[in-house]
């Protein structure tokens, strides 16, 4: 019989054989542990890139940022610097009627190999109404305006033309080549701008609204005090002067149209009276227009009593569309008033950009479109806007009118 041995025996036999194998296995594995810890923490204690906090419990201060290339950052401000003196140069060539397909670009802007930038060439084809130093000058007030300068204008009597170098600092970005073309059209459009509620803000800010020199239309609350004496101060420097007649809004009562407005809620007699005492009280004033009267203007009897008066009158009227629904214009062509409808508001936010950018879209549909009506208000941002755009606007081919002369 062949002998066996017992399960116990082969057990502790088998674990003889395996023994030296685990050893061997968890030695190499602890040294792999070991080997991967080490080189973690060198590279934790030695990283010069990124603070860690090994470094700070270790009592190491933290390495600095790594500095961004300075040639980087030179060529990103001086991109910057281009796209400010680029917009520039658009703007003053939008004031001087310049369309882009009469402007061509002969080179773009590109770095030489010399390390500097090569300025952009364009060729520009202007109106003959503008002259050479008119359009020097345009060209010059942009470019100043966002801290760039002209490095040198020369005027060429033998090609006639005018060839400024546009740059900002050291950095030369365009050199621009102009010629007068008589073949280029110059638009023109008229522009009526009214300023409501004058003599509310008084003091210095009233004072400069009259003293604009392009004709106004001012609109009075005949019920001020001063409304007769600001009409003479305006009529004396050429501007025009209208009742801006209180009506009632939507918003009422917790919007006030103020003392002697007119409400739906009155009786025929009464909207005749007040109407009729507005006009007395400012009998310098050429036309009417409305104060609020977003209610009010949507009614088809409150204005056909107030048309029927200014008519009677010998007035115009101007229906300031202080809602969409109004009837006050289509009203007035009806009963064969001279009248006309606003645009719109340029400060319906207070703020001098937002009222720019009004202006300039009034200013291109004009020219577009036809003649047009805005409205403002004596406010210091409205004043501080127009006494810097106006110049440029008739530049552009804007006449400023007084509104009788848009009112059909």
């Amino acid at each position: 019989m062949r002998y066996r041995r017992s399960h116990a025996v082969r057990q502790r036999l088998a674990g003889r054989v395996r023994r030296p194998y685990r050893v061997r296995q968890r030695v190499l594995l602890g040294l792999l542990v070991v080997t991967m810890a080490g080189w973690g923490g060198w590279a934790l204690i030695r990283n010069e890139g990124q603070p860690n906090g090994l470094s700070r419990l270790l009592g190491r201060s933290e390495p600095p940022p790594r500095p961004v290339d300075a040639r980087i950052k030179r060529v990103v401000a001086e991109a910057e610097q281009y796209r400010t003196m680029d917009f520039a140069i658009a703007q003053a060539l939008t004031n001087l009627q310049v369309a882009p397909g009469r402007v061509k670009e002969t080179q773009s802007w590109q770095p030489g190999r010399d390390g500097l930038w090569h300025p952009t060439r364009r060729t520009v084809r202007v109106s003959a109404f503008y002259s050479f130093t008119r359009c020097n000058l345009e060209v010059t007030r942009a470019i100043t305006a966002a801290g760039g300068r002209i490095s040198s204008a020369v005027e060429h009597s033998l090609t006639r033309e005018l060839t400024l170098r546009v740059g900002i600092g050291d950095l030369l970005t365009h050199e621009l080549t102009l010629r007068r073309d008589p073949d280029v059209p110059r638009r023109t459009g008229q522009m009526a701008i009214i300023i409501d509620d004058l003599g509310e803000v008084g003091g210095d800010v009233t004072t400069q609204f009259v003293q604009i020199k392009q004709p106004l239309t001012f609109a009075l609350i005949p019920w001020q005090r001063e409304a007769r004496h600001l009409a003479t101060e305006a009529i004396l420097r050429k501007h025009e002067v209208i009742v801006h007649l209180p009506m009632e809004p939507k918003e009422y009562p917790r919007l006030n149209p103020g003392w002697r407005a007119i409400f739906v809620k009155q009786s025929d007699a009464q909207i005749r009276r007040v109407i009729q005492d507005a006009l007395i009280a400012l009998p310098a004033a050429r036309g009417v227009n409305n104060h609020m009267g977003s209610r009010a203007t949507e009614n088809a009897q409150v204005m056909q009593i107030l048309l029927e008066e200014v008519k009677r009158s010998g007035k115009y009227f101007i229906d300031s569309r202080t809602t969409p629904l109004s009837v006050g214009y289509p009203l007035a062509r009806r009963l064969g008033i001279r009248s006309a409808a606003s645009w719109g508001f340029l400060d319906e936010i207070d703020d001098q950009e937002r009222i720019a950018d009004a202006l300039d879209l009034a200013s291109h549909t004009a020219l577009e479109q036809g003649p047009l009506i805005v409205i403002g208000h004596a406010r210091p941002n409205t004043l501080t806007v127009l006494l810097q755009m106006l110049d440029r606007l008739e530049l552009r081919g804007i006449q400023f009118v007084p509104a009788s002369a848009l009112a059909r």
